[in-house]
C-alpha cells in the first residue's frame, strides 16, 4: 500500500476501534482469544470514555491525540525508506531494507504489549492513549502490507520465504503477485477517498454507538 492509503486506513482503524463491538465478540462458543480480545476492548473503551468526566475540552484533546497517534502509527513503518541513504549503491534495492524491521510482527507485538501494560498499570492517560493509538495505526499498516505483499515475523525476513514472512504473496503463485503488489495498491491509492469516506462513517457510528452503549 502507498502513503495516502496508509494514512486513511490508520484513521479507519482508529474509528473502528472506538465502536463498542465487545457484545458482538462475547458470544457463546467463540474462541477464547476472541473472548479475551472482547474483554480488553471493553476495558479500554470504558476507560477511554471515562476520560469524558473531565472538562469536555480535555476529552476532545484525548480523542485528537488518539486519532493523530493512529494516523502516525500507520505511517511509521514506512519510515524505513528514510534510511535509504545509508545503503549506498543498494539504495534502489528496496527489498533489502523496506518492509523489514519496522514492519516486524514481533516488534509491533512488543510495542502492543507495552501499550497494554501502560493501560493496565494505570499510568497517565496521555501515555496509554497515545501508545494504544500508535499500535492501532501500526497494525493497520501491517495488515495493509499483508494483503499487498508480506511482512517479516521477526526483524528480517527473506522475501518469498514462508518461514520468515507472512502475507498474501507467501501463499499465492508468483505469477499473480503483480496484481497484489502493484496493480491493487495503485488502484487503492487512486480511490483512497473511499477509505476516507468509510472512516468518517465509522467515526460517526462510533459516536452514536457510544452514546447508546450501556456499560
Amino acid at each position: 500500500m502507498l502513503g495516502r492509503s496508509h494514512r486513511f486506513t490508520g484513521l479507519l482503524a482508529a474509528s473502528v476501534s472506538l465502536i463498542p463491538i465487545s457484545y458482538i465478540l462475547k458470544i457463546n462458543g467463540a474462541p477464547e482469544i476472541l473472548q479475551n480480545l472482547a474483554d480488553y476492548h471493553e476495558a479500554f473503551l470504558k476507560s477511554f470514555l471515562a476520560l469524558g468526566r473531565d472538562p469536555k475540552g480535555m476529552f476532545a484533546g484525548y480523542v485528537i491525540l488518539y486519532v493523530v497517534a493512529s494516523v502516525w502509527g500507520a505511517m511509521l513503518p514506512n519510515y524505513d525508506l528514510h534510511f535509504a541513504r545509508f545503503y549506498g549503491d543498494r539504495k534502489e534495492e528496496r527489498f533489502r531494507y523496506h518492509r523489514q524491521w519496522t514492519h516486524s510482527i514481533l516488534l509491533w507485538t512488543i510495542l502492543t504489549a507495552i501499550a497494554v501494560y501502560t493501560f493496565y498499570a494505570g499510568l497517565n492517560p496521555l501515555i496509554w492513549v497515545f501508545l494504544i493509538g500508535l499500535c492501532v495505526g501500526g497494525w493497520s499498516h501491517l495488515f495493509g502490507d499483508m494483503i499487498t505483499g508480506s511482512v517479516p515475523w521477526g526483524f528480517y525476513g527473506k522475501y518469498y520465504d514462508r518461514f520468515s514472512r507472512f502475507g498474501i504473496t507467501i501463499f499465492l503463485p508468483r505469477s499473480i503477485h503483480p496484481i497484489f503488489t502493484d496493480k491493487f495498491p495503485k488502484r487503492l491509492e487512486k480511490h483512497s477517498g473511499i477509505i476516507l469516506f468509510i472512516a468518517i462513517i465509522a467515526a460517526g457510528y462510533a459516536i452514536y454507538a457510544n452514546k447508546t452503549y450501556a456499560f
